[in-house]
């Protein structure tokens, strides 16, 4: 797949050509973002570029501020992975948050899979980490996205951040990330 494999991949499930546009925007500054984080990173980066392109195509079925947002993650591999593009998926369904553990989805009685969504991949980790820099299609720094998630999910959450970070660091990031 290439990059422009993954955008016909995500006009063809949006709802209407508005819908996609808005994701797309968002998905397009992921992209570039993680192409900038990987930029200095060994991974591969046409897989970072089309894994961004499509990490929130389950979106479109489980929008922002409804009670099936937490879903879109899930939606969206059911959908990479009925296209037969298995790693694809996995970057869908674990760039929620900053992953999702089994305890997470105990302790706060989360609609998903007892399992744990965090990603694994270097490519996955980029995307995960370039979409929590990403404020709809602006980047916010690091330390910003750090205290918002600490203000609206706890300090677990911040242990977890910094620790992604650390990752991608001492994986090549350059320290601007």
């Amino acid at each position: 797949m290439n990059e422009k494999d993954a955008v016909r991949i995500l006009r063809e499930f949006a709802p209407n050509v508005e819908v996609f546009q808005i994701i797309y925007r968002h998905t397009n500054f992921v992209k570039k973002l993680a192409l900038e984080i990987a930029e200095t990173i060994k991974c591969d980066r046409l897989l970072v570029a089309t894994g961004a392109i499509l990490h929130d195509i389950g979106r479109f079925t489980c929008p922002p501020n409804t009670k099936k947002v937490i879903l879109h993650g899930l939606r969206g591999a059911k959908i990479l992975r009925g296209l037969g593009y298995k790693k694809h998926a996995r970057i869908a369904e674990r760039h929620i948050g900053v992953g999702i553990t089994k305890q997470d989805i105990i302790d706060q009685k989360l609609n998903l899979p007892l399992r744990n969504f965090t990603p694994q991949t270097i490519e996955e980790k980029i995307v995960c980490y370039a979409d929590k820099l990403a404020d709809f299609d602006q980047y916010a720094p690091y330390k910003k996205t750090l205290e918002r998630f600490k203000k609206d999910l706890g300090p677990h959450i911040e242990k977890r951040f910094l620790g992604l970070r650390k990752e991608l660091l001492d994986a090549g990031m350059n320290e601007k990330f």
